[in-house]
């Protein structure tokens, strides 16, 4: 059914006059089309439109040049020619000129070039328009014309559409008829200049169309000179009055106004025969060939030099400038209703190259930032209260928390350019104020953007521009955490300066092209049948023990309302803190013994799908990982389910060893020992402060019988206290007795009469005496240290509140007494 929806759309306009907003909405559809390539349904039926078929509709001229240029396309030519001709031998009717690929993109061109020529600007009678005049103006067919530019830009950014369709849109010369047209030139027509700019550099784009191999600078630099040298022997051989063009340097007249100079000599009959007849870049049947100024366009095009990707890049500047800042077709207002397109790069599945990726990515977030910039002046500025004086000169009543108002400001220091580029290597500027009270002089120094500077410096010498320099009267500052675009587009731009970023094995899949399952490690050529840790891992058994305990622990909504907003202690020194609470971005490349993974507050799976932030998310344990979740909600991811499938081999309810007290334990990962299960909230915060309960009394006992066990925590000179905390614990009312085993239960029994005894010798001893060693008396307080910061640890894990912080610290102060 679809099939046969997308034919009927495609043969929609056979016999039929369409209207404006009805041609603009079928560029939509086909815009969509496009966009939708990964689907093979579509796929199948669009792509056919730009496929080799659609040469026949080129030109004789261009058509051989693009053989030529393209010699690996002849056998296939000649395979569609042969099914041409056994056609015509069984006697079916095969004509190529009425097929639909072959001319249905080459109708939409011709469709827009009669638009773009006489349906923008409505006419007078006497066939003149007034384009300066916004009556006259129809503005359902700029749209048409903005739409259709974004059509075209969608399939030259593609590289299965852009192998066969570029020659045809440079047979039609689609980029010379719009820079010539009334609607580039005319104010309304802002943002059609803008694309059809953008449509400019993607005809022009550095990458070879057949093998999809991005060129370097070097290749397409020889690339020019061969092309602009084989221009010069013609016109040395065939052109007489060319001759002082053909002898000349290329760096002498690559230029566009030095080209265009060479070649008014030539008359118009003669120039129209070297575009049209000798170099062939346009059809002589075309009615734009009368005019001199479009031979000139299409000649001056096809030979200057175009500046690389890379110098572009480099020349850009980081920061926004009032021209950038305040156009609506570059950074649209919150009002953005969306329906005309934006002069934007697209993040489409597909890429060109990585440099294609990499620019589209540095042009989106450059202007994302200019957004955010566009909205904090214009909520600082307002506050100033701004005014014009006596003297005409702006003058500021109000006051503003991030800007402030400047009498002067001076360019202080130039620096020369670094090798091999044109823009200062730093510009600085220094304002001087009265510091009040004292009077003292403060001096702020601002760092300007160098690329901006030049391009400045560059039209007030070429074009009389106004010095803005000389203007400025408010510095603003930004807040720290919104004010790292710049560091961001740096990085970027250094990335697009390297030569090989991304392995061989990843760049098509990374550009969207290929099959994504051969990234896998499975089908890697080079794939190990063996791993050798070396002396990493002595076996399977050591590497199963070394991975951390594990835990999926439901959490439905807590009476409907979900989690409240936390509000975590963040420590400045992540080595001194006892815990620490941070997203798994900020955490990535650290680890802890225990992580606590709360995913409750998300109603939806969101930045998690990414393998990337899942793999971090679970391997920042050591000894154990607890992860909060909604059940129902993870388990139905797909790309989670290998995951969370793991996760929930066991119970998700919280599950505590209560026997365990010191972060020291013998047992074995897959051995989970006598665990007990946490109903809810109320349990667990019962838990905690019985817990904390037992604690305190603890402490105290030894404050009054000056007496604490020996060695590190864990240590079988530590047993005695363990147990006995371990003991006390059991009495809690929620917890089973009957979990430990047997065993264990006459070890407590034992170490319960051990006890007994020894609290009996303790009040034996005489007033002022402890039964200390003599030998090692600094052992007491290392050793009271010790057992301060487990009993702190196991507090803190379990996000206790401030009082429980609170009597930690009355218990330490009270033992650093004793």
């Amino acid at each position: 059914m679809f099939k046969a929806f997308i034919e009927r759309v495609l043969t929609l306009k056979e016999g039929r006059s369409l209207s404006i907003a009805e041609k603009t909405n079928y560029l939509l559809f086909m815009i969509n089309a496009f966009q939708s390539l990964e689907d093979d349904i579509v796929s199948k039926k669009v792509m056919r439109l730009a496929s080799l078929h659609c040469w026949h509709s080129l030109s004789f001229g261009r058509f051989q040049m693009e053989l030529c240029l393209n010699p690996d396309l002849i056998k296939k030519w000649k395979r569609i020619a042969k099914k041409a001709k056994e056609a015509k031998k069984r006697g079916e009717s095969f004509d190529m000129s009425v097929m639909l690929e072959v001319k249905f993109l080459r109708n939409l061109i011709d469709e827009f070039l009669e638009v773009l020529d006489s349906k923008v600007f409505n006419y007078d009678d006497d066939g003149e328009s007034d384009v300066h005049g916004f009556e006259k103006i129809n503005e359902a067919s700029i749209l048409y014309c903005e739409r259709f530019m974004e059509f075209l830009i969608d399939l030259l950014s593609q590289l299965p559409t852009r192998r066969y369709f570029k020659p045809l849109v440079a047979d039609v010369a689609v980029v010379a008829k719009c820079h010539l047209s009334a609607l580039y030139r005319h104010e309304k027509g802002k943002l059609f200049a803008q694309l059809v700019d953008l449509l400019q550099y993607y005809e022009g784009f550095e990458i070879d169309d057949n093998l999809g191999r991005q060129m370097t600078d070097d290749e397409v630099l020889q690339a020019h000179y061969e092309r602009f040298q084989a221009f010069q022997l013609l016109s040395f051989k065939k052109i007489p009055k060319l001759k002082e063009l053909a002898l000349a340097n290329i760096g002498a007249i690559h230029k566009r106004a030095d080209l265009s100079k060479k070649l008014s000599v030539l008359s118009p009959d003669e120039l129209r025969d070297l575009v049209c007849n000798k170099l062939k870049l346009v059809s002589k049947s075309d009615p734009w060939t009368e005019r001199v100024d479009f031979l000139i366009e299409v000649m001056v095009s096809f030979f200057e030099k175009q500046q690389s990707q890379k110098e572009a890049i480099n020349a850009l500047p980081l920061y926004p400038n009032e021209q950038i800042m305040w156009d609506e077709s570059l950074v649209p207002s919150i009002n953005y209703s969306g329906e005309g397109c934006l002069a934007l790069p697209k993040l489409n599945l597909q890429f060109l190259t990585l440099h294609d990726y990499l620019l589209r990515n540095f042009n989106l977030f450059r202007l994302e930032s200019t957004y955010e910039i566009r909205e904090d002046i214009q909520e600082a500025v307002p506050h100033l209260l701004a005014y014009t004086n006596n003297e005409g000169q702006p003058a500021f009543r109000g006051w503003s928390r991030m800007a402030v108002p400047i009498k002067e400001f001076k360019i202080t220091e130039v620096k020369q350019p670094n090798i091999g580029e044109v823009k200062p290597s730093s510009v600085t500027a220094q304002r001087d104020e009265w510091k009040p009270p004292k009077g003292e002089l403060r001096t702020v120094t601002v760092a300007l953007d160098t690329a901006q500077y030049h391009m400045d410096v560059t039209d007030i010498a070429e074009k009389g521009a106004e010095d803005v320099y000389g203007t400025f009267n408010i510095l603003m500052r930004r807040k720290p955490k919104e004010n790292n675009f710049k560091a961001i587009l740096e990085s970027i731009r250094d990335l697009m300066n390297e030569t090989c970023i991304v392995p061989d094995w990843l760049h098509d899949v990374f550009l969207g092209y290929g099959n994504p399952s051969a990234a896998q490690w499975t089908n890697m050529p080079d794939l190990l049948e063996t791993v050798d840790f070396k002396d990493t891992f002595l076996d399977a058994d050591h590497v199963r023990e070394c991975f951390p305990d594990y835990q999926l622990i439901d959490v439905p909504d807590y009476h409907g309302k979900g989690e409240t907003a936390p509000s975590p202690w963040f420590y400045q020194n992540e080595g001194e803190a006892e815990y620490l609470v941070a997203t798994v971005d900020k955490f990535q490349g650290q680890q802890n013994d225990f992580i606590l993974l709360s995913l409750v507050r998300t109603r939806f799976v969101g930045h998690l799908r990414d393998v990337r932030r899942l793999i971090v998310a679970m391997s920042r344990a050591r000894l154990g990982l607890y992860v909060f979740c909604r059940r129902s909600l993870f388990e139905q991811c797909y790309e989670l389910q290998p995951t969370f499938q793991l996760l929930l081999q066991r119970p998700d309810h919280l599950a505590l060893n209560l026997h365990e007290i010191a972060p020291f334990t013998d047992r074995l990962v897959g051995d989970t020992g006598p665990t007990h299960l946490v109903s809810g909230i109320e349990e667990m915060a019962g838990i905690v402060n019985f817990r904390m309960h037992q604690v305190y009394q603890y402490f105290t006992r030894v404050r009054n019988i000056g007496w604490l066990g020996r060695g590190n925590p864990g240590s079988d000179q530590n047993m005695p206290w363990a147990r006995m905390m371990s003991q006390e614990f059991s009495e809690y009312p929620g917890h089973n007795a009957s979990t430990g085993s047997p065993g264990e239960q006459n070890g407590l029994q034992e170490f319960s009469a051990e006890h007994d005894d020894t609290k009996a010798d303790l009040q034996n001893v005489p007033s002022g005496e402890q039964p200390m060693d003599t030998e090692a008396p600094n052992d007491v307080n290392n050793t009271s240290e010790n057992m301060q910061v487990d009993a702190t640890v196991e507090t803190t894990r379990v996000n206790t509140n401030e009082s429980v912080n609170e009597d930690d610290s009355n218990i330490e102060n009270s033992t650093m007494e004793q």
